[in-house]
């Protein structure tokens, strides 16, 4: 049995709430203000951030990447920016 891919694992923790623009909702592991984390490659990440990187793409150095419905759990490539 090989090991769970990072976009298996960031699935495994997460629960969509229902219609086409819901959110999806990362139920692992969450910081102080409500934001989901994992650890990648021995580096703690937000899990928003993997979310980005996996659906969309990579993250320019320093950049912020931010939720369109304002909700720290949320990691639907949707909502990120």
């Amino acid at each position: 049995m090989g090991k769970i891919s990072l976009l298996g694992r960031l699935e495994a923790k997460t629960t969509r709430l229902q219609g086409e623009n819901g959110c999806w909702i990362f139920t692992g592991f969450r910081d102080r203000d409500g934001y989901g984390r994992l650890s990648v490659s021995g580096r703690d990440m937000g899990a928003h951030r993997v979310a980005y990187v996996l659906h969309v793409g990579a993250i320019p150095s320093a950049a912020h990447v931010l939720h369109k419905c304002d909700n720290p759990p949320c990691v639907n490539p949707k909502h990120l920016f």
